[in-house]
């Protein structure tokens, strides 16, 4: 029994398979790269100062800019809610 179980792990530990590549920083940048940090700053003072309808221009330019940001979606989807 004990001849049984040592053939059956060595025959499971020799496999000609490479074994995984370990989470680098570098690995991690390929497959989820990171947004760009956007200011919005301008964004906020315009909301402040009560000029919703600048604040919704600029943030559709900066939507087509950058099609993927979700804060810029949500500052325009909130500016957007302001202005009703």
């Amino acid at each position: 029994m004990l001849l049984a179980g040592s053939i059956f792990l060595g025959v499971l530990g020799c496999s000609d398979e490479e074994p995984p590549t370990p989470a680098t920083n570098e690995n991690l940048e390929r497959v989820s790269p990171v947004e760009p940090v956007i200011d919005l700053s301008k964004v906020f003072e315009l909301r402040i100062e009560g000029k919703t309808d600048e604040a919704i221009d600029l943030l559709r330019t900066l939507n087509e800019q950058h099609p993927t940001s979700v804060e810029i979606m949500i500052q325009l989807a909130r500016s957007l809610l302001d202005a009703k």
